[in-house]
């Protein structure tokens, strides 16, 4: 497990250390200066990490994880240094209690993004159709159906993706409005990327989420990793884009429905997708 602290807006990595102790997690809490802004990640690995950052004054603290390949957006945010570095002790455990200032990606309860990396700072750009928020780390465009069929991947994801040949697990859990019907939610891992798809019938799949690390998928907008800032810009001249921070998120108006771009330095590094379950 990794100790990590991302420093400046940039998002460039500090490695604190490879295999941190809990004493090193809040000597590094608390050594920090949390009047301005800090962000520090813990990483088992690629798909598993959690990341508490922000700042005591008006934009507040925020925790963001991901497990097994799945993003989740924090819902509500911490209030006090001793939350984040309990959280970040309780990860390092293998503690599921981490999860209590979250939600677990899967909840109805999930309607708005409150926080990542830090509380957006109300600074809007409106367009006929959409919307622009931008804050110190994050440049939010929301409009509608801007999130439909994020990687191409046509009326059935599930099928698209089983051609990779993927490694795949999967649940069943009763559907929510037919009662005796069963639905089957796979998480579906393609090396370094990872799906979760819900199939509600024979034919009926859609893409509930995803976090995708390698140049092998495409989204709709023509984004893929490896780009560079200017790059993604570049493809969004019709909202007035001048420049993007650590994360660009492009937010469905339609239905509640995220694609949360990370970048490092000047590369886009991660995307995620977080859909819509109803």
């Amino acid at each position: 497990m990794k100790l990590v602290l991302v420093k400046g807006w940039d998002g460039i990595d500090e490695l604190i250390s490879e295999n941190p102790t809990e004493i090193q997690i809040s000597e590094l809490i608390h050594s920090l200066d949390w009047q301005q802004f800090n962000s520090v990640r813990l990483e088992k690995d690629s798909g598993n990490w959690i990341d508490v950052s922000g700042n005591l004054n008006e934009d507040g603290l925020a925790i963001v994880y991901e497990e097994n390949g799945i993003p989740n957006v924090v819902e509500e945010a911490p209030s006090t240094i001793a939350q984040l570095e309990e959280t970040l002790k309780l990860f390092y455990r293998g503690d599921k209690g981490f999860k209590k200032f979250g939600s677990d990606g899967n909840k109805e309860s999930m309607k708005r993004i409150t926080a990542i990396i830090l509380l957006i700072i109300p600074a809007t750009l409106h367009a006929q159709d959409s919307e622009v928020i931008t804050s110190r780390d994050t440049v939010t465009i929301r409009a509608m159906n801007i999130t439909v069929d994020p990687f191409q991947f046509g009326e059935n994801p599930l099928d698209h993706l089983q051609q990779f040949k993927p490694k795949q697990t999967y649940e069943t859990y009763p559907n929510s409005h037919v009662e005796g019907k069963i639905d089957t939610a796979f998480t579906l891992k393609i090396n370094d990327d990872t799906f979760a798809v819900v199939k509600w019938g024979e034919d009926e799949t859609g893409l509930l989420a995803a976090s995708v690390n390698s140049k092998k998928f495409k989204t709709s907008h023509g984004f893929q990793t490896g780009m560079t800032k200017k790059e993604v810009i570049a493809k969004l001249k019709a909202y007035g884009i001048k420049a993007i921070p650590r994360y660009l998120i492009l937010e469905n108006l339609d239905v509640y429905e995220l694609l949360i771009f990370t970048f490092t330095g000047d590369r886009l590094t991660n995307i995620r997708f977080q859909g819509y379950l109803d």
